[in-house]
Protein backbone atom coordinates (compact mmCIF):
# COMPACT_ATOMS: atom_id res chain seq x y z
CA UNK A 1 0.00 0.00 0.00
CA UNK A 2 1.22 3.48 -0.87
CA UNK A 3 -0.11 6.55 0.92
CA UNK A 4 0.13 10.08 -0.49
CA UNK A 5 -0.43 12.65 2.26
CA UNK A 6 -1.33 16.12 1.00
CA UNK A 7 -1.18 19.04 3.39
CA UNK A 8 -3.66 21.56 1.97
CA UNK A 9 -2.51 25.16 2.36
CA UNK A 10 -4.81 28.02 1.42
CA UNK A 11 -3.11 30.55 -0.82
CA UNK A 12 -2.56 33.82 1.06
CA UNK A 13 -2.53 37.37 -0.27
CA UNK A 14 1.24 37.58 -0.01
CA UNK A 15 2.65 38.52 -3.39
CA UNK A 16 5.50 36.03 -3.09
CA UNK A 17 3.07 33.15 -2.65
CA UNK A 18 0.88 34.30 -5.51
CA UNK A 19 3.83 34.65 -7.89
CA UNK A 20 5.19 31.22 -6.91
CA UNK A 21 1.90 29.49 -7.56
CA UNK A 22 1.24 31.37 -10.79
CA UNK A 23 4.60 30.30 -12.17
CA UNK A 24 3.95 26.66 -11.39
CA UNK A 25 0.40 26.74 -12.72
CA UNK A 26 1.40 28.12 -16.13
CA UNK A 27 1.53 24.56 -17.39
CA UNK A 28 -1.80 23.68 -15.75
CA UNK A 29 -0.31 21.62 -12.92
CA UNK A 30 -0.80 22.06 -9.17
CA UNK A 31 1.73 23.75 -6.95
CA UNK A 32 2.99 20.71 -5.05
CA UNK A 33 6.02 20.49 -2.77
CA UNK A 34 7.35 18.93 0.40
CA UNK A 35 5.83 19.71 3.77
CA UNK A 36 6.38 23.28 4.95
CA UNK A 37 9.00 23.89 7.58
CA UNK A 38 7.91 24.70 11.11
CA UNK A 39 7.63 22.90 14.43
CA UNK A 40 4.06 21.67 13.90
CA UNK A 41 4.63 20.57 10.32
CA UNK A 42 7.87 18.87 11.27
CA UNK A 43 5.93 16.85 13.84
CA UNK A 44 3.46 15.80 11.18
CA UNK A 45 6.25 14.78 8.81
CA UNK A 46 8.02 12.87 11.61
CA UNK A 47 4.83 10.98 12.50
CA UNK A 48 4.28 9.82 8.94
CA UNK A 49 7.94 8.92 8.58
CA UNK A 50 7.70 6.75 11.69
CA UNK A 51 4.57 5.10 10.32
CA UNK A 52 6.43 4.50 7.08
CA UNK A 53 9.25 2.72 8.92
CA UNK A 54 7.04 0.61 11.21
CA UNK A 55 4.40 -0.61 8.79
CA UNK A 56 4.06 -2.07 5.34
CA UNK A 57 2.85 1.28 4.03
CA UNK A 58 4.93 3.64 1.89
CA UNK A 59 4.18 7.26 2.82
CA UNK A 60 4.80 10.19 0.49
CA UNK A 61 4.03 13.55 2.19
CA UNK A 62 3.47 16.64 0.03
CA UNK A 63 1.96 20.12 0.29
CA UNK A 64 -0.60 21.70 -2.05
CA UNK A 65 -0.87 25.49 -2.18
CA UNK A 66 -3.87 27.06 -3.91
CA UNK A 67 -7.02 29.07 -3.35
CA UNK A 68 -9.97 27.17 -1.90
CA UNK A 69 -11.96 27.67 -5.10
CA UNK A 70 -9.59 25.38 -7.06
CA UNK A 71 -8.18 23.24 -4.25
CA UNK A 72 -10.27 20.28 -5.44
CA UNK A 73 -8.45 20.38 -8.79
CA UNK A 74 -5.13 19.73 -7.05
CA UNK A 75 -6.56 16.82 -5.07
CA UNK A 76 -8.22 15.19 -8.08
CA UNK A 77 -5.14 15.82 -10.26
CA UNK A 78 -2.81 14.01 -7.86
CA UNK A 79 -5.30 11.19 -7.30
CA UNK A 80 -5.57 10.62 -11.04
CA UNK A 81 -1.84 10.97 -11.64
CA UNK A 82 -0.99 8.48 -8.90
CA UNK A 83 -3.91 6.23 -9.84
CA UNK A 84 -5.19 6.32 -6.28
CA UNK A 85 -7.89 3.87 -5.23
CA UNK A 86 -9.36 6.25 -2.66
CA UNK A 87 -9.20 9.85 -1.46
CA UNK A 88 -9.77 10.47 2.25
CA UNK A 89 -10.81 14.02 3.12
CA UNK A 90 -11.05 15.71 6.52
CA UNK A 91 -14.55 16.86 7.49
CA UNK A 92 -15.00 20.63 7.72
CA UNK A 93 -15.86 20.34 11.43
CA UNK A 94 -13.53 19.19 14.20
CA UNK A 95 -14.05 18.35 17.85
CA UNK A 96 -11.77 18.58 20.85
CA UNK A 97 -12.24 18.01 24.56
CA UNK A 98 -11.67 20.85 27.00
CA UNK A 99 -12.12 19.48 30.48
CA UNK A 100 -15.54 17.88 30.65
CA UNK A 101 -16.80 19.80 27.63
CA UNK A 102 -16.60 18.90 23.95
CA UNK A 103 -15.95 21.90 21.73
CA UNK A 104 -16.91 21.97 18.07
CA UNK A 105 -14.69 23.86 15.64
CA UNK A 106 -15.90 24.79 12.17
CA UNK A 107 -12.88 25.36 9.95
CA UNK A 108 -14.93 27.28 7.40
CA UNK A 109 -17.53 26.89 4.67
CA UNK A 110 -14.80 27.16 2.03
CA UNK A 111 -13.33 23.84 3.12
CA UNK A 112 -16.76 22.24 2.95
CA UNK A 113 -17.00 23.45 -0.65
CA UNK A 114 -13.65 21.77 -1.36
CA UNK A 115 -15.01 18.44 -0.12
CA UNK A 116 -18.23 18.77 -2.10
CA UNK A 117 -16.31 19.48 -5.32
CA UNK A 118 -14.00 16.51 -4.75
CA UNK A 119 -17.00 14.23 -4.18
CA UNK A 120 -18.40 15.35 -7.54
CA UNK A 121 -15.19 15.32 -9.60
CA UNK A 122 -13.01 12.62 -8.02
CA UNK A 123 -11.56 9.97 -10.36
CA UNK A 124 -11.81 7.34 -7.61
CA UNK A 125 -13.73 6.47 -4.45
CA UNK A 126 -13.84 9.11 -1.72
CA UNK A 127 -14.04 8.89 2.06
CA UNK A 128 -14.86 11.82 4.36
CA UNK A 129 -13.45 11.36 7.87
CA UNK A 130 -15.46 12.86 10.73
CA UNK A 131 -12.77 12.77 13.40
CA UNK A 132 -13.98 12.57 16.99
CA UNK A 133 -10.78 11.32 18.53
CA UNK A 134 -11.88 11.59 22.15
CA UNK A 135 -13.68 9.61 24.84
CA UNK A 136 -13.06 6.33 23.08
CA UNK A 137 -12.86 3.01 24.82
CA UNK A 138 -9.66 1.09 24.05
CA UNK A 139 -8.50 -2.33 25.20
CA UNK A 140 -5.29 -4.28 25.12
CA UNK A 141 -5.14 -6.74 22.31
CA UNK A 142 -4.64 -10.32 23.65
CA UNK A 143 -0.99 -11.21 23.46
CA UNK A 144 -0.18 -7.91 21.85
CA UNK A 145 1.01 -4.65 23.36
CA UNK A 146 -0.81 -2.64 20.71
CA UNK A 147 -4.11 -1.02 21.56
CA UNK A 148 -7.11 -2.91 20.24
CA UNK A 149 -9.13 -0.82 17.81
CA UNK A 150 -12.80 -1.67 17.32
CA UNK A 151 -14.33 -0.81 13.95
CA UNK A 152 -17.96 -1.15 12.89
CA UNK A 153 -19.17 -1.28 9.28
CA UNK A 154 -22.86 -0.44 8.87
CA UNK A 155 -24.21 -2.27 5.82
CA UNK A 156 -27.55 -1.23 4.30
CA UNK A 157 -26.94 -2.25 0.70
CA UNK A 158 -25.86 -0.53 -2.49
CA UNK A 159 -22.45 0.24 -4.04
CA UNK A 160 -21.36 2.63 -1.27
CA UNK A 161 -22.08 0.06 1.43
CA UNK A 162 -20.19 -2.57 -0.53
CA UNK A 163 -17.16 -0.29 -0.79
CA UNK A 164 -17.39 0.40 2.97
CA UNK A 165 -17.36 -3.35 3.58
CA UNK A 166 -14.35 -3.78 1.30
CA UNK A 167 -12.51 -1.02 3.15
CA UNK A 168 -13.32 -2.62 6.50
CA UNK A 169 -12.14 -5.99 5.23
CA UNK A 170 -8.70 -4.55 4.52
CA UNK A 171 -8.57 -3.23 8.08
CA UNK A 172 -9.42 -6.69 9.44
CA UNK A 173 -6.05 -7.90 8.22
CA UNK A 174 -4.40 -5.92 11.04
CA UNK A 175 -4.02 -8.02 14.24
CA UNK A 176 -4.94 -5.07 16.48
CA UNK A 177 -8.24 -4.34 14.68
CA UNK A 178 -11.50 -6.03 15.60
CA UNK A 179 -14.11 -5.56 12.88
CA UNK A 180 -17.86 -5.91 13.36
CA UNK A 181 -20.20 -5.78 10.37
CA UNK A 182 -23.83 -4.94 11.16
CA UNK A 183 -26.25 -5.60 8.34
CA UNK A 184 -29.66 -4.02 8.73
CA UNK A 185 -32.49 -6.04 7.22
CA UNK A 186 -35.97 -4.90 6.31
CA UNK A 187 -38.84 -6.25 8.38
CA UNK A 188 -42.50 -6.39 7.51
CA UNK A 189 -43.10 -3.79 10.19
CA UNK A 190 -40.55 -1.34 8.77
CA UNK A 191 -41.58 -1.93 5.15
CA UNK A 192 -45.33 -1.79 4.80
CA UNK A 193 -45.25 -3.24 1.31
CA UNK A 194 -42.95 -6.04 2.48
CA UNK A 195 -41.22 -6.07 -0.87
CA UNK A 196 -38.09 -7.75 0.40
CA UNK A 197 -36.50 -9.15 3.52
CA UNK A 198 -33.02 -8.05 2.46
CA UNK A 199 -31.47 -4.58 2.30
CA UNK A 200 -31.60 -3.41 -1.26
CA UNK A 201 -32.45 -0.52 -3.49
CA UNK A 202 -35.77 1.28 -3.32
CA UNK A 203 -36.99 2.64 -6.61
CA UNK A 204 -39.72 5.28 -6.65
CA UNK A 205 -40.27 5.28 -10.40
CA UNK A 206 -42.91 3.20 -12.16
CA UNK A 207 -42.18 2.30 -15.76
CA UNK A 208 -43.24 -0.69 -17.86
CA UNK A 209 -43.48 -4.25 -16.50
CA UNK A 210 -39.91 -5.02 -17.61
CA UNK A 211 -38.70 -1.71 -16.17
CA UNK A 212 -35.09 -0.73 -15.81
CA UNK A 213 -35.86 0.08 -12.18
CA UNK A 214 -36.94 -3.47 -11.33
CA UNK A 215 -33.88 -4.91 -13.04
CA UNK A 216 -31.60 -2.55 -11.12
CA UNK A 217 -33.40 -3.44 -7.89
CA UNK A 218 -32.74 -7.15 -8.33
CA UNK A 219 -29.19 -6.56 -9.55
CA UNK A 220 -28.29 -4.57 -6.45
CA UNK A 221 -29.73 -7.28 -4.19
CA UNK A 222 -27.66 -9.93 -5.95
CA UNK A 223 -24.49 -7.85 -5.66
CA UNK A 224 -25.11 -7.24 -1.96
CA UNK A 225 -25.65 -10.92 -1.18
CA UNK A 226 -22.60 -11.98 -3.20
CA UNK A 227 -20.33 -9.49 -1.42
CA UNK A 228 -21.63 -10.47 2.02
CA UNK A 229 -21.24 -14.17 1.25
CA UNK A 230 -17.64 -13.62 0.17
CA UNK A 231 -16.95 -11.56 3.30
CA UNK A 232 -18.34 -14.14 5.75
CA UNK A 233 -16.45 -16.91 3.97
CA UNK A 234 -13.12 -15.03 3.92
CA UNK A 235 -13.22 -13.55 7.43
CA UNK A 236 -15.05 -16.26 9.39
CA UNK A 237 -13.70 -16.37 12.94
CA UNK A 238 -11.80 -13.10 12.46
CA UNK A 239 -14.54 -10.51 11.97
CA UNK A 240 -17.96 -10.52 13.59
CA UNK A 241 -21.07 -10.47 11.40
CA UNK A 242 -24.45 -9.43 12.83
CA UNK A 243 -27.87 -9.06 11.23
CA UNK A 244 -30.34 -6.69 12.88
CA UNK A 245 -33.96 -5.91 12.10
CA UNK A 246 -34.34 -2.30 11.07
CA UNK A 247 -37.44 -1.31 12.99
CA UNK A 248 -36.15 2.25 13.33
CA UNK A 249 -32.94 2.89 11.40
CA UNK A 250 -32.36 6.29 13.05
CA UNK A 251 -32.51 4.93 16.59
CA UNK A 252 -30.49 1.82 15.68
CA UNK A 253 -27.63 3.75 14.06
CA UNK A 254 -27.51 6.41 16.78
CA UNK A 255 -27.45 3.71 19.47
CA UNK A 256 -24.30 2.27 17.91
CA UNK A 257 -22.67 5.69 17.58
CA UNK A 258 -23.50 6.66 21.17
CA UNK A 259 -22.45 3.38 22.78
CA UNK A 260 -18.66 3.97 22.94
CA UNK A 261 -18.33 0.37 21.79
CA UNK A 262 -16.44 1.34 18.66
CA UNK A 263 -13.72 3.82 17.85
CA UNK A 264 -14.69 4.08 14.19
CA UNK A 265 -17.89 3.57 12.20
CA UNK A 266 -17.61 3.06 8.45
CA UNK A 267 -20.77 3.77 6.46
CA UNK A 268 -21.65 4.15 2.82
CA UNK A 269 -22.78 7.54 1.62
CA UNK A 270 -25.94 5.81 0.50
CA UNK A 271 -26.62 7.24 -2.94
CA UNK A 272 -28.71 4.10 -3.41
CA UNK A 273 -30.39 3.83 0.01
CA UNK A 274 -32.76 0.93 0.68
CA UNK A 275 -36.35 1.33 1.76
CA UNK A 276 -35.41 1.19 5.44
CA UNK A 277 -33.62 4.55 5.39
CA UNK A 278 -36.49 6.43 3.75
CA UNK A 279 -37.48 7.65 7.21
CA UNK A 280 -34.23 9.63 7.33
CA UNK A 281 -35.80 12.01 4.85
CA UNK A 282 -37.93 13.29 7.73
CA UNK A 283 -34.83 14.27 9.70
CA UNK A 284 -32.95 17.49 9.06
CA UNK A 285 -29.66 16.79 7.33
CA UNK A 286 -27.25 19.72 7.47
CA UNK A 287 -24.63 17.71 5.53
CA UNK A 288 -26.34 16.40 2.42
CA UNK A 289 -22.97 15.70 0.81
CA UNK A 290 -22.53 12.83 3.29
CA UNK A 291 -25.82 11.11 2.47
CA UNK A 292 -28.62 10.25 4.92
CA UNK A 293 -26.71 8.11 7.43
CA UNK A 294 -23.43 10.03 7.23
CA UNK A 295 -25.29 13.32 7.65
CA UNK A 296 -27.07 11.93 10.70
CA UNK A 297 -23.79 10.89 12.34
CA UNK A 298 -22.12 14.21 11.49
CA UNK A 299 -24.86 16.26 13.12
CA UNK A 300 -24.13 18.19 16.27
CA UNK A 301 -25.78 17.28 19.55
CA UNK A 302 -26.76 13.68 18.80
CA UNK A 303 -24.28 12.16 21.26
CA UNK A 304 -22.04 10.44 18.69
CA UNK A 305 -18.84 9.37 20.46
CA UNK A 306 -16.91 7.59 17.72
CA UNK A 307 -15.26 8.81 14.56
CA UNK A 308 -17.09 8.15 11.30
CA UNK A 309 -15.77 7.44 7.80
CA UNK A 310 -18.36 8.06 5.07
CA UNK A 311 -17.47 6.36 1.79
CA UNK A 312 -18.65 7.15 -1.72
CA UNK A 313 -17.89 4.44 -4.27
CA UNK A 314 -16.67 5.54 -7.68
CA UNK A 315 -18.29 3.74 -10.57
CA UNK A 316 -18.54 5.48 -13.93
CA UNK A 317 -21.25 3.07 -15.05
CA UNK A 318 -23.40 3.99 -12.06
CA UNK A 319 -24.29 7.37 -13.52
CA UNK A 320 -25.48 5.84 -16.77
CA UNK A 321 -27.55 3.22 -14.97
CA UNK A 322 -29.02 5.04 -11.98
CA UNK A 323 -28.88 8.79 -12.49
CA UNK A 324 -31.18 11.03 -14.54
CA UNK A 325 -32.52 9.26 -17.60
CA UNK A 326 -34.22 10.98 -20.53
CA UNK A 327 -37.01 9.41 -22.57
CA UNK A 328 -38.29 10.99 -25.79
CA UNK A 329 -42.00 10.82 -26.55
CA UNK A 330 -43.43 10.33 -30.01
CA UNK A 331 -44.50 13.97 -30.13
CA UNK A 332 -40.90 15.07 -29.55
CA UNK A 333 -41.40 16.10 -25.93
CA UNK A 334 -39.07 14.82 -23.25
CA UNK A 335 -40.01 13.04 -20.04
CA UNK A 336 -37.53 13.06 -17.15
CA UNK A 337 -37.33 9.77 -15.37
CA UNK A 338 -35.60 10.13 -12.00
CA UNK A 339 -34.75 6.94 -10.16
CA UNK A 340 -34.74 7.61 -6.44
CA UNK A 341 -32.26 4.99 -5.26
Amino acid sequence: MKLYVMQLVELTDRSSSIVMVQRVRKNGVPCIGRFHQGEYNEQIAAAFEAYNQLGRVTVRPTTSISTLSIMHEDICHIAEKKRAAMIILPFHKQWKREGDQVVEINVGHGWRDVNEKVLINAPCSVGVLIDRGFGLRVQKSPGNSDLLKRVCVVFVGGPDSRMALKFGSRMSDHPAVRLTVIKFVVTAESDGNNKSQSPSVEVSVELDNDSIASTSYRKEMEHDEAVLADFTRSWYGIAEYIEKEAKNIVEEVLAIAQSSEFELMVVGKGRSPPAMVAELANHHNACNELGPIGGLLASTGNGTKCSVLVIQHHDSTLEDEFNLKMFNNKDGSVDKCVTNL
